[in-house]
């Protein structure tokens, strides 16, 4: 299942031209989009354009918004495993044959995923996920793992029909972390299966919805929310240990993104969420790093501004 809103042509060639390299004849697997009412852009002829007759298309009554559009994927469904596959994100040969092995080999579970990248504008590979184990397994832990920091995107996983309605729906009220507090929400009560294998890409780019809520600082106070509902889900005994490595999971995450706006000369978004950084619990070590990188900053900007001999700004 595809929701869309406003797609990039390209992305959304290149995301279902991923797909349909790998999937199977219809009988066996609906691909459907589902259109949260984008205005501006025919998204049905687009599919149509790139996939033909075999992407089913539905476009929404109304706006309902990205939690609900994901309700409405899940809902929509048919078959007995569902996969929220966005976008502009990319599954990459073999995804769906490897899970279907470890879910044959894994019939108890309630939710299947692979390792994946972090992937750029090019489909560049600019990071990878933990591994969380050396071969295919039913994960230990995950609650606990899950609760200390996102650990996992949606292309890479995929989640039997009825858990979904057992646990319920996409949170509304968490609008960055809500694919977060639904995996956690799954691991409460069903074991997942996993395979070490990277067969999915979660794309990053300026004009995503993760890019628009990270401009206000959205992302961070969403972060310490739903981090705020997950521990209160853990045995109390557990709870200190899982503040601790949330404290160093969410450093890291400021840190690289910090990094890589400064990098990339995007100094606003740097300076945004240096000021985020003020609210967190960091340790030293990571206070270190963001000190040295508000330094520089600071330098970066004040030189920038400081006008030449001729009394123009550089």
């Amino acid at each position: 299942m595809i929701p869309t809103y406003r797609p990039s042509e390209h992305y959304l060639r290149e995301t279902l031209g991923a797909l349909l390299a790998q999937a199977p004849a219809a009988d066996r697997m609906q691909i459907e989009v589902v259109d949260d009412c984008s205005p501006d852009v025919d998204v049905k002829a687009m599919v149509a354009s790139i996939a033909g007759e075999r992407v089913a298309f539905h476009r929404n009554d109304r706006n309902l918004g990205l939690a609900d559009c994901w309700n409405a994927c899940v809902q929509r469904a048919r078959g007995e495993w569902v996969h929220l596959l966005h976008q502009d994100d990319l599954v990459f040969p073999g995804f769906y044959a490897e899970l279907h092995r470890l879910i044959s080999a894994h019939p108890d579970a309630g939710a299947a995923l692979t390792r994946h990248s972090i992937i750029d504008e090019r489909s560049a590979w600019i990071q990878i996920s933990a591994l969380e184990s050396d071969r295919p397994a039913l994960l230990d832990d995950w609650q606990f793992k899950l609760t200390t920091g996102q650990r996992l995107q949606c292309p890479a996983i995929v989640v039997r029909r009825k858990v979904y309605e057992e646990v319920g729906r996409f949170r509304s009220d968490l609008p960055y972390c809500l694919d977060w507090e639904m995996w956690a929400r799954i691991a409460v009560s069903h074991r997942v299966a996993y395979t070490p294998a990277i067969l999915a890409g979660y794309r990053e780019h300026g004009s995503s919805e993760t890019a628009r809520l990270q401009e206000d600082g959205s992302t961070l106070r969403d972060f310490i929310t739903t981090y705020r509902i997950l521990e209160a889900r853990l045995p109390a005994e557990r709870r200190p240990a899982a503040r601790t490595c949330f404290a160093a999971n969410i450093a890291t995450h400021l840190v690289y993104k910090i990094q890589r706006f400064y990098v990339n000369g995007n100094y606003a978004e740097a300076q945004m969420l240096l000021r985020c950084s003020r609210f967190l619990p960091l340790p030293i070590i990571f206070q270190n790093e963001v000190n040295r990188l508000r330094r520089r900053l600071y330098i970066k900007q004040w030189f920038g501004r400081r006008p030449d001999a001729r009394g123009q700004t550089s």
